[in-house]
């Protein structure tokens, strides 16, 4: 009786011992698929976190070997196709001076604007000098814009630089003004001698007075 108690007590005990290690394998086949589930999904998560800069590298090194196109000044370009304004040729001033008292003696022009102060020397607008030739004296003046304008001219005939006067005031040198106005009583005024400048009117004619 004694051996057959213990025949089934040693049956048991070898069972449960069995039992025990088939429950350790499969608890340790879930722990390893666990640990291994486990890794591959790290080794995802770094490939994935790695793509984003391989592709920026990609990114990069096809920006590299693009080529850069070239730049286009489009104001410079736009400048470019404006057509030009063409200005007209301006016709010079031509003055002509007659009755001349010397053949060589330099004449004297003042030429004054409309906010000048005529014919005051001190506030010409211009002063020209020239030279007569043969006797005689056609001056061209081609820095003046069109406008309208008045002269005062003398010829120095002992070259020193002034238009000389007797006391009372009186040239006593050869002088005249445009329009050829002769003064009587007082000098003339802007308006006295004012001519227009243009391209139609371009010529001044003056005879010179003598005292």
């Amino acid at each position: 009786m004694n051996i057959k108690v213990l025949y089934y007590a040693y049956l048991v005990v070898m069972l449960s011992i069995t039992l025990v290690g088939c429950g350790f394998e499969k608890e340790s086949s879930a722990t390893e698929a666990q640990a291994s589930e486990d890794a591959n999904l790290s080794n995802t998560e770094t490939r994935v976190e790695d793509a984003p800069s391989r592709t920026a590298g990609e990114a990069s090194i096809a920006s590299a070997a693009k080529p850069e196109e070239p730049s286009i000044d489009k104001s410079a370009s736009a400048n470019a196709a404006e057509p030009k304004e063409v200005l007209p040729k301006r016709r010079p001033l031509t003055i002509n001076v007659t009755n001349l008292e010397s053949a060589t003696a330099p004449v004297v022009m003042g030429i004054y604007g409309t906010k000048n102060k005529f014919p005051d020397s001190k506030d010409q607008l211009k002063e020209y000098r020239f030279k007569p030739k043969n006797g005689k004296l056609s001056a061209k003046i081609d820095d003046l814009t069109y406008g309208e304008f008045a002269m005062a001219i003398y010829q120095d005939v002992n070259s020193d630089g002034k238009i000389d006067k007797n006391m009372i005031g009186i040239p006593e040198e050869p002088f005249g003004f445009s329009n050829n106005y002769k003064p009587t009583i007082k000098a003339p005024s802007f308006k006295d001698c004012k001519f227009d400048y243009n391209e139609q009117t371009n010529t001044v004619d003056i005879s010179l007075i003598k005292r």
